[in-house]
């Protein structure tokens, strides 16, 4: 094999390796993405401290087949840490110590290459559709208590009895 050849496979090599870990960081921010909304929207949170230069909190949800684990330590030297088991197996854990996971300081301690990526991401679409339940009713008692002040104020300037 020449030199040119050489260089050409290894070239071929780094592009390819690249290409990986950039669709690999990608589902990387997904999947812990995915995990916090669903901690956050389906699940609760089991441990919470405010100190003077910290918050730590953990959370989890417990469903059928998921099981995830945050535990969020926001300090100067707190991390953040995700643990996902599927069907009782450990398939995924990572650890970052910024506001969001990223290549600079995040590191992947397990990424099982099993089926349960897909699984989460469809129990991510529902837990996004409760959080937006929860906003619409939100919004809704709040145009409700808006639209019965208006009518107070309304019945006031009347003179018409408030029940």
């Amino acid at each position: 094999m020449t030199t040119n050849n050489k260089k050409r496979t290894t070239k071929q090599r780094i592009d390819q390796l690249e290409k990986k870990i950039a669709r690999r960081l990608k589902f990387l921010a997904l999947v812990v993405d995915d995990s916090e909304r669903i901690i956050f929207n389906l699940g609760k949170e089991t441990e919470h401290t405010q100190g003077d230069s910290h918050t730590h909190t953990k959370s989890e949800y417990i469903g059928s087949d998921f099981e995830i684990f945050g535990d969020f330590g926001q300090s100067m030297f707190g991390g953040n840490v995700i643990k996902i088991k599927y069907q009782g197996k450990l398939v995924f854990e990572a650890y970052w110590q910024t506001f969001a996971f990223n290549e600079k300081d995040g590191e992947v301690k397990l990424f099982d290459q099993g089926n349960w990526r897909d699984k989460l991401r469809s129990l991510a679409r529902r837990a996004k559709k409760k959080k937006e339940s929860k906003v619409q009713v939100i919004i809704s008692k709040f145009d409700e208590n808006v639209h019965l002040k208006e009518l107070q104020l309304q019945a006031e300037k009347l003179g018409v009895p408030n029940p």
